[in-house]
């Protein structure tokens, strides 16, 4: 077994950078950096995240009376877990697989309840295929994506969850990029997106010198034996590119490697940082023995502080200029207040740390 601060695959580290880097001079610091990371496994080396240790470590959380969890997965293999056969528009799906569906779908659906039920503000990424999850129906081209190369088309209907996004008592969050438009890849519908936060952008600022740069994504802190490993850098632990960086403190010895990449895995820990933030400005308890609040509440505050975005000209997200199929356009359903393409708005931590809600 892996000793607890190694990580073979990176995803893990620059997600949790994210939410509570340190704030020491060095590289970026999170968006709650006095925030105690605790590392609960419920994904592999590899990516994927299965069943049984995902409902552990929903399960420990509870148990642990753990504040605040991000999940910036979905359970493995299927996108969407469908109660029956009935859900199935097209796709050759066996009686076994709809009842491996049903099970992932019952299990998380109580995991996630038993998390928040025991205080644990439960925060997930919405998912980057440009998928509006308020449609009727959902086509997916992926599943099973495990074994390699067992997936198959299939279009189910709404009835049928991706998970844990779209469990009742989870936070889920969309993309936007620096110019806060929502990311092309992220995915959106009213009533399916709480909120939206920073994932990064690389094609934003079309017309403009942002536009595909790295700075429009996310940078984050990274296992610099996997940057090695991936070709992020060279065997002295050197950047290959412009997409990753090196940073030490004054006197260069302790250095921690860092990288950009983007998606809704990249905007689910800037919630829950947030949410870590609120907890300790709002909780009940003390420096010592911790903090506690309500996750409605926190939800609460998150959803009510979040910043208003306005749909778009026309009420879509015109993606064709930045070089994406019409496909990926995204039609923008809803008010200001509360559209599907960012949810009851951007998260702001000033807003929510000084909302006067008590």
């Amino acid at each position: 077994m892996d000793p607890v601060d190694a990580d073979d695959g990176g995803h893990g580290t620059h997600v949790a950078g994210t939410v509570a880097a340190a704030r020491n001079g060095i590289g970026i610091t999170g968006v709650a950096p006095d925030a105690t990371i605790v590392n609960v496994r419920a994904g592999q080396d590899s990516g994927y995240f299965f069943l049984f240790p995902t409902l552990q470590a929903l399960t420990y959380a509870g148990d642990a009376r753990l504040d605040v969890v991000n999940m910036s997965f979905y359970v493995d293999p299927w996108l969407y877990n469908c109660a029956s056969i009935d859900d199935y528009v097209s796709g050759d799906v066996t009686d076994e697989q709809i009842a491996e569906q049903a099970f992932i779908r019952e299990m998380m659906l109580k995991a996630t309840a038993y998390a928040h039920d025991h205080g644990v503000t439960l925060v997930a990424a919405a998912g980057n295929g440009a998928t509006d999850l308020a449609t009727d129906e959902r086509a997916d081209d992926t599943s099973p994506d495990y074994p390699p190369g067992v997936e198959m088309s299939q279009v189910v209907t709404s009835n049928c969850l991706d998970l844990p996004a779209e469990a009742p008592d989870v936070i889920t969050v969309g993309a936007v990029g620096p110019s806060t438009t929502k990311s092309d890849y992220s995915n959106y519908g009213l009533g399916s997106i709480d909120v939206a936060a920073p994932g990064g952008w690389f094609r934003d600022y079309f017309g403009a010198t942002a536009y595909r740069t790295p700075g429009n994504m996310i940078l984050s802190t990274y296992p610099l034996h996997v940057a090695i490993e991936e070709g992020l850098a060279d065997e002295n632990g050197q950047p290959t590119d412009d997409f990753s960086m090196v940073s030490c403190d004054k006197k260069g010895n302790n250095c921690g490697f860092y990288t950009y990449l983007q998606g809704t895995s990249m905007a689910s820990p800037h919630v829950a940082g947030l949410a870590a933030l609120i907890i300790q400005r709002f909780g009940h308890g003390n420096a010592r023995h911790g903090y506690s609040l309500d996750p409605d509440a926190v939800a609460w505050v998150i959803e009510h502080s979040a910043s208003d975005h306005v749909c778009p000209d026309g009420y879509v997200e015109d993606y064709t200029q930045e070089g994406r199929p019409a496909s990926w356009n995204a039609a923008c359903a809803g008010s200001t207040a509360d559209n599907s393409l960012y949810g009851e708005g951007i998260v702001s931590a000033t807003r929510a740390l000084n909302l006067r809600w008590w």
